[in-house]
């Protein structure tokens, strides 16, 4: 092809395709070898980039911001709430409790993003609900913004939350209260909304599950849903009458289990009754108000084909299944941990409160023996009785001096003065114990026939005193 010259190199002939030598491409080693300045990379970047576009050399780049600490809270709240499964909620309620809150401002985003979570996902409702109770005792209590006002805790907040998202609640919902024009948008914006709705209403109730909502908030939210504020001539709408039959179903059990909780529910299934005679709803909200009425009639349990969120251990430990394949479960009832920690500590307070009665008779007793009105008081004073038990104090002592003898029945009548006169006992307290023993004074003297003479000889005394006359004043004429 070419005749060698005294280089070496062959030369190439014009008819030869190949016009020039291909340059050798240089090596990682033979670059790492050349010193790279900040000017020459740059200037290499940008032909680069030129290269590839002419309009590319000047595009936006993203910088990266100071993120303030407003945002990295929320970001840090809203990574913990996207991992909280019934498994590892312990793990993340001490997450949560490590953050550093300074403010009142900074409890009220981390509460809003907890309801605004829970509501988004009305599956696990009763998780997020556990994680609220777990806690309003973590979080620190902040001062009040303005003179006068309560200070902020996580749990006021809370109700605030919740009661402002109920008060928002649509009085009508449906098709034509919607601002959306296309149909399958529509139907889409008013399921997400009913969803919510619904959610709302079952966190309501969960709270009262766990004692964060007072049973009286309840039978108000009832009482305006389901009784439309006492015009019992107006019905309900349907998705009002969905709200409270969601409620009803979540704390059914326990609401029917106390003495005024049963007579508000037999008010509601009557409520509910007389609108399904008088009026005609949807199959949807029929079949849910009778499901509330079969319910109750069943005693509150049913059967769950779609269960709520579970730890795995309690999936792996549920064996007892009906034939159709479902649970059975009593709708309203307190979770198992808040039920015992209600009974633990309601066996706690009755023992208390044993204690007490049995050290009050005690004392009464010593009195009656050296007449030591003094060490009486002080004797007294140290139970530290709470403002509640001063009714139940002053019940034990009367009982005490109308059950024993004569004699006995009026010192334990001047120690009972003598606690009032030194303000160990309130008089406030002694109304309501003195009304119900007259009422039922005939009922006692069949088995203590001494004590209307007891009486007798305690408003005698009253009246001689200046300092009691106002607070007996009136049982004579009831005693007579």
């Amino acid at each position: 092809q070419g005749e060698v010259r005294g280089g070496g190199v062959p030369e190439v002939s014009a008819a030869s395709p190949r016009e020039e030598t291909p340059r050798k491409s240089r090596g990682a080693a033979d670059r790492a070898a050349e010193p790279e300045t900040p000017g020459r990379t740059e200037d290499r970047n940008a032909q680069k980039v030129q290269a590839r576009s002419p309009a590319a050399a000047s595009a936006w780049r993203a910088r990266a911001k100071p993120e303030g600490r407003n945002a990295a809270l929320n970001r840090q709240v809203l990574s913990l709430l996207n991992k909280v499964a019934p498994e590892n909620l312990k793990t993340i309620v001490r997450q949560f409790s490590d953050i550093d809150l300074h403010s009142g401002d900074e409890l009220r985003s981390v509460t809003k993003l907890i309801f605004a979570k829970a509501v988004q996902e009305p599956h696990y409702v009763a998780t997020y609900s556990d994680m609220m109770s777990s806690l309003h005792s973590r979080y620190p209590e902040f001062p009040a913004e303005e003179a006068g006002d309560r200070p902020v805790t996580f749990v006021r907040v809370l109700l605030t939350i919740v009661q402002t998202a109920y008060e928002a609640m649509p009085k009508q919902l449906n098709a034509d209260s919607l601002e959306v024009d296309d149909g399958e948008a529509r139907d889409l914006e008013l399921m997400q909304r009913r969803q919510k709705i619904f959610a709302t209403m079952k966190l309501i109730g969960n709270l009262h599950l766990r004692n964060l909502l007072s049973v009286k908030i309840v039978q108000m939210v009832l009482k305006e849903l389901l009784f439309c504020n006492g015009k019992l001539d107006e019905a309900p709408e349907e998705h009002i009458l969905e709200c409270s039959c969601e409620l009803l179903k979540t704390i059914g059990f326990t609401l029917d289990s106390t003495p005024s909780g049963q007579k508000y529910m037999l008010q509601c299934v009557a409520r509910l009754t007389e609108l399904l005679k008088k009026h005609r709803y949807c199959p949807r909200v029929s079949f849910a108000m009778q499901n509330v009425l079969d319910l109750r009639k069943d005693g509150w349990k049913q059967r769950v084909y779609k269960e709520g969120a579970k730890k795995l251990s309690e999936v792996h430990r549920e064996a007892e299944r009906t034939e159709a394949g479902a649970l059975i479960e009593i709708a309203g009832a307190r979770p198992k941990k808040v039920a015992q920690r209600d009974s633990a500590s309601k066996d706690s307070a009755a023992a208390e409160t044993a204690r007490m009665k049995s050290k009050l008779r005690s004392m009464i007793s010593d009195f009656l023996i050296d007449q030591d009105k003094e060490v009486l008081a002080a004797s007294v004073a140290q139970l530290k009785i709470k403002p509640e038990q001063q009714e139940l104090v002053v019940a034990w002592i009367l009982e005490h001096g109308y059950s024993e003898t004569l004699q006995k029945g009026r010192q334990s009548a001047c120690a009972l003065l003598e606690l009032v006169d030194r303000g160990v006992l309130e008089g406030v307290a002694v109304q309501a114990p003195m009304s119900k023993c007259m009422g039922r004074l005939a009922d006692l003297q069949l088995d203590c026939p001494q004590a209307k003479e007891y009486f007798s000889f305690l408003l005698e005394e009253a009246d001689k005193r200046g300092t009691t006359r106002a607070v007996f004043e009136g049982f004579a004429k009831l005693l007579t």
